[in-house]
């Protein structure tokens, strides 16, 4: 039972902030965020939200902490090394302010967060350092119709996008002015459409904490506007900051109606559940719902997905290999998969899908393992 020692300790907490026009501290206690990335710039918008009472903090990371963290990481300290970020930031952002709570996940966030939990944030704010996990939710942002903060830096720059999907519809995505050397860069990681490539070693990019905190507070700045229904943060923009001149641009971001990202997401996305072994039932009963004929690429996947991997000189040299990659995300392999040891050769021809038929479903059964279906009329199926 709260005294009224604590209640007054707790007004005394924010009075300050309640001091402000416009400030209303009790929305930002019953307001939830996901941040995804317990690293620099996640540090740094994990502390601001908990220091500004944000009601409900969930942190996603798989990561552990390194001893080159601990400059530019405050929630870090030395004896944290080897400790898993999430948890740790997690922690001290508790400490920060008993009244809220924050919880700290170690996972990948697409295992971790469904679409039907994503809904239930006001915010989710990516502090990732990869383009791949940008776009991923991106587009289960704009699918779960929940507002998007994402950040990059370098070691001068500080990059924030907003995409207030929650709460304007249509508008643009992640994606939709993505340059193309973007994709250029992407690809070099991978072959064989979307294996990875084995002997790949990713270049690190050196930050420091000043571009950390410029893109933590100018994020967690658009994540109060969001929460507070501001009407002039309701647009799609880009700020870039130089934190070396101090100078800064601010460029309204337009929709491409060719976009790759959400040119395929319908405005208004009625969001279905489904076991993977009722999988194809579900689908049928949906796509009954839509006023047109369907063609089989009309059933998009969340990801790419094998459909098979078969030695093109002898298949029985791939059988156990196919069983086990069939139906699996691509991501979960290497290009080590089109070696045969048998022939001694890159003999095995992998068959990779981003649509999938609805006698592949059925073929399928329950051994489909990718997040969700998007299907034509703006109904997306979540695989529980």
């Amino acid at each position: 039972m709260q005294t009224s020692e604590n209640r007054h300790s707790v007004a005394d907490r924010y009075a300050r902030h309640e001091s402000i026009e416009g400030f209303d501290q009790q929305v930002l206690a019953n307001a939830s965020v996901l941040v995804v990335g317990a690293g620099a710039i996640g540090n740094e918008v994990i502390k601001n939200l908990a220091l500004l009472g944000i009601g409900k903090i969930d942190v996603v990371d798989f990561d552990r902490i390194e001893s080159h963290n601990l400059t530019r990481s405050p929630l870090f300290r030395e004896q944290d090394i080897g400790q898993e970020k999430a948890r740790v930031a997690a922690g001290r952002a508790q400490e920060l302010d008993p009244n809220i709570t924050v919880t700290g996940f170690v996972a990948d966030v697409w295992s971790e967060v469904s679409l039907t939990r994503l809904a239930a944030y006001d915010v989710c704010v990516a502090c990732v350092d990869n383009f791949e996990a940008r776009l991923r939710l991106n587009s289960m942002c704009a699918i779960a119709r929940v507002d998007f903060v994402t950040t990059g830096i370098d070691s001068r720059y500080a990059s924030v996008q907003r995409h207030p999907f929650g709460s304007s519809g249509g508008v643009a995505c992640y994606e939709c002015d993505l340059p193309a050397g973007v994709y250029s860069a992407m690809a070099r990681r991978y072959s064989c459409g979307w294996l990875r490539k084995a002997a790949m070693v990713e270049d690190k990019v050196p930050t420091t904490v000043i571009t950390a905190s410029a893109a933590g507070s100018l994020a967690v700045a658009w994540v109060l506007a969001s929460i507070s229904g501001s009407d002039q943060h309701q647009q799609p923009a880009r700020a870039l900051v130089d934190t070396q001149s101090g100078r800064s641009t601010l460029s309204a971001l337009s929709r491409n109606d060719e976009c790759p990202g959400c040119s395929g997401i319908h405005h208004d996305v009625e969001l279905v559940q489904s076991p993977a072994d009722a999988l194809a039932d579900v689908v049928a009963r949906e796509l009954e719902k839509v006023e047109r004929d369907v063609r089989d690429d009309d059933i998009h996947l969340s990801e790419p997905i094998v459909a098979s991997a078969v030695c093109v000189n002898d298949p029985t040299h791939s059988r156990e290999l196919d069983e086990r990659s069939r139906w699996q995300p691509a991501a979960n392999f290497t290009d080590a998969i089109t070696h045969c040891t048998l022939c001694a050769d890159t003999s095995i021809r992998v068959d990779i899908i981003e649509t999938i038929t609805r006698s592949q479903l059925a073929q399928a059964g329950g051994a489909l393992n990718c997040k969700y279906l998007r299907l034509p009329g703006g109904y997306v199926v979540e695989l529980t």
